[in-house]
Formats: C-alpha cells, structure tokens, sequence
C-alpha cells in the first residue's frame, strides 16, 4: 500500500480511499488502508478513528492490530495500548514491533521534505484537486475567449 500511494500521490490516494470508505464504510480492510494512508500524512488522530472502527469490524484480527497501534503510539495514547492489551490480547512482541514501525513512520516523515510556506494542507488540497477535476467534467463556452481579450 505504500508504494501505490507514493506512486499515486498522497492527495489522490487520500481521496479515492476517503470515496472507498464512504461507498463501503463497514468494510475492514477499507477502513484499515485509509487509517494506514492517514498516519503516512501525519494525520494521526483521524487515522487512530478509522483503525479503531477497522479493528471493530475485522473483531481484532488482522494487521489493523498493528496499524492501531502504531497510531496509538504516535498520538501517545497509552490508554488505547492497554485496551488493546486487555480486550485484544495484544502481546508485549506486538506492543515491540509497533515501536519499531512508529519509528521506522517518525524516520520516513522527517526524511520526506518538508511542506513550504505556500503549499496546501492535505485536506485542501485534495478539495482543490476534487474541484478542479470538476471543472474539466464542463465544457468551456464559446463566449470565454472573447470574455478575456482586451480591445486594445
């Protein structure tokens, strides 16, 4: 999944896996790789939100368990750990390997450039490109050319 979202662009993935949640929302695994898409823009609280209703849904199996806590790691949710702990039956080996990939998540982020004064949040600009996108579904008039030329 990370590869194809590097590929694809953080933005775009965002948003076609924010459009798969929203046309399956009771499915783990679209809930678990848009959680896990989250945590790689830094967006930590609301990739913690789509794990944990991942780990509901897949009733605590599979790789949400380390995805959540990862997410949980990263927003220093110890009482998140704990639940996991003792509703999960979440090892002290996974709470380890979670360590290792918050880490290896906290290295990739601060090695990736970071954003300039003038570039969009992730949010907006996915919304831009959304709008944009739109824009080219209409048809330029055929007035527009003349709308734009001076007299002079």
């Amino acid at each position: 999944l990370t590869d194809a979202l590097q590929q694809a662009g953080y933005p775009a993935a965002l948003s076609h896996l924010e459009r798969a949640r929203s046309l399956a929302p009771a499915t783990s695994q679209v809930r678990n790789d848009y959680g896990y898409a989250l945590m790689l823009v830094g967006r930590y609280e609301d990739a913690a939100f789509e794990l944990r209703t991942a780990l509901e849904l897949a009733n605590g199996k599979g790789p949400v368990r380390q995805n959540l806590a990862v997410a949980y790691l990263m927003t220093d949710d110890r009482e998140g750990l704990q639940a996991l702990q003792s509703n999960y039956g979440f090892s002290e080996d996974e709470i380890a390997y979670a360590e290792k990939l918050s880490d290896w998540l906290l290295n990739q982020q601060r090695d990736s450039r970071p954003a300039g004064q003038s570039e969009l949040s992730a949010p907006l600009y996915v919304d831009t490109q959304r709008r944009l996108a739109d824009s080219f579904r209409t048809a330029i008039p055929e007035s527009f050319g003349e709308q734009t030329r001076d007299d002079n």
